[in-house]
């Protein structure tokens, strides 16, 4: 008797307002230690090579170098082109070590308007805005967002305009939703099956059921918008002249790199990070939710087109987790997978009350999970702070340092490159490692920047070379 009075209670005030505000500043509260969190690592953390990457990329922009064409990138264009206007709209000296930090808040703030479209699509699917609210905390509650989304990467801005083209395709912008997944797109192939998979069950959702031309416009107007996208990048791309060494690279290696790599051992990916990574555990309980939810409108209504769209968006997540992908790539659609599991779960027909506690509880258990003492490598951090001074300090601007690939030290960043191939990546140039060393001599070079606990990851040739010809200091080695 008292459960049922107590039960009947809070059917009463989960019928008005209170209890959805309550949710509400509770998911505010979160988010704002989230945030502090979040911005206290910035600073704090070690600079990632993917960071020095893109940011070298930017850089290379702002001198007014073709991407492609002057200079090697895997990545898609837009990535470089918009950290180029990032950088361009500094006040201030760019060449320095606090803009990879300016760098890291403008990620935050990207990600801060992914947050919006959170809370928008979550509405928009459920008309529960408190469930929109207490979606963000959710999405935070991961590690790979806390210790992914405040570095510069393609990803990031993925995630929020996979977002967009979600939110757009839910309210029946299909033209503009197709040219916001070109956008996707243009910012990574990486981005590509998932593109594919969208757009075929796009195609299949809207199958015109007559011959009339509104009908087929009808069907193809996503997959027009995307093409419109694409034709403008392929048009900027064929004016710079890059056209054929961008499609060389985005295209043909890329793809045979990622063909490379599949394996029985990355379809066990999944299965072996999954005890130890709430992100993954994410996306098979959402899948394991859309599912149940699938069911139960397929035996009681029509199956409704957003309903069968987060059913597929949901095997496709599943299938690329498969693929061999560094974590953060999760980032691209994590958003849209919080979106549709919070969604489906605040359309389950039960008390709103339930609903509403349920996420809050899951917030609660993964944020005492995910929020402790930052882990970071502060040694690591001041030997990089080090040596881009130093390389500011002692060369020009045009002296090109020979960097090695994968290891954490941007001393080059700022400076120019010997030649297109600045990467230096093996499966790139495909030197071996006598030939590397004569690189060394042929090319004069005098400065290498690589972080000594890389140099077990070098040929042994290599590494005497360097100990013999350059002194180190810190993570930059400079001819003797």
């Amino acid at each position: 008797m008292v459960l049922e009075y107590i039960y009947s209670k809070l059917r009463v005030l989960a019928s008005g307002k209170l209890i959805p505000l309550l949710f509400v500043v509770f998911a505010i509260c979160i988010i704002h230690e989230e945030y502090k969190f979040l911005l206290n690592k910035i600073p704090i953390t070690e600079i990632h090579q993917d960071e020095s990457q893109h940011v070298h990329i930017a850089w290379n922009i702002l001198k007014g170098k073709v991407i492609y064409k002057d200079f090697w990138e895997h990545h898609g264009p837009l990535t470089a082109w918009v950290n180029g206007l990032v950088l361009k709209s500094l006040r201030g000296e760019v060449a320095s070590f606090q803009t990879f930090f300016i760098l890291r808040y403008w990620s935050v703030l990207v990600f801060s308007v992914s947050s919006v479209f959170v809370v928008l699509s979550v509405y928009f699917l459920s008309g529960n805005l408190a469930a929109g609210f207490l979606a963000l905390p959710l999405m935070f509650a991961t590690t790979v967002f806390q210790n992914e989304i405040f570095k510069l990467r393609p990803e990031i801005y993925i995630g929020l305009f996979f977002l967009v083209w979600f939110f757009l395709w839910l309210k029946n912008k299909r033209f503009f939703s197709g040219v916001v997944l070109g956008v996707c797109l243009a910012f990574h192939t990486k981005f590509f099956p998932t593109n594919l998979i969208v757009l075929i069950f796009d195609l299949f959702l809207f199958f015109p059921r007559s011959r009339s031309t509104r009908s087929i416009l009808n069907c193809f107007s996503m997959a027009l918008g995307q093409s419109l996208t694409c034709f403008l990048v392929i048009i900027v791309l064929w004016l710079q002249g890059s056209l054929m060494d961008g499609y060389q690279t985005l295209l043909a290696h890329n793809f045979e790199l990622a063909s490379k790599r599949l394996s029985v051992e990355s379809v066990q990916y999944l299965y072996k990070t999954l005890p130890k990574s709430e992100a993954l555990l994410f996306q098979v309980l959402g899948g394991l939710i859309l599912v149940l939810v699938f069911l139960f409108f397929l035996k009681r209504r029509q199956v409704s087109n957003p309903i069968k769209m987060g059913f597929i968006l949901m095997i496709s997540f599943l299938v690329f987790l498969t693929s061999p992908v560094w974590n953060y790539s999760l980032i691209m659609f994590l958003p849209v997978l919080i979106v549709l599991v919070v969604s489906f779960i605040a359309l389950i027909p039960w008390n709103r009350v339930l609903s509403l506690g349920l996420l809050a509880t899951l917030i609660w258990r993964l944020w005492g999970e995910t929020y402790k003492i930052p882990q970071t490598n502060s040694s690591l951090l001041e030997t990089q702070r080090e040596s881009v001074q130093l390389v500011l300090t002692q060369t020009t601007r045009e002296t090109p340092i020979f960097y090695v690939w994968a290891s954490r030290c941007p001393a080059y960043v700022f400076n120019a490159d010997f030649n297109k191939w600045w990467a230096n990546m093996p499966y790139v140039i495909n030197l071996d490692p006598m030939v590397q060393v004569n690189r060394f001599e042929d090319l004069g070079i005098r400065w290498v920047a690589i972080e000594t606990s890389y140099m077990n990851g070098i040929y042994r040739i290599e590494k005497a070379f360097l100990e013999n010809k350059f002194e180190r200091i810190g993570c930059l080695w400079k001819r003797k």
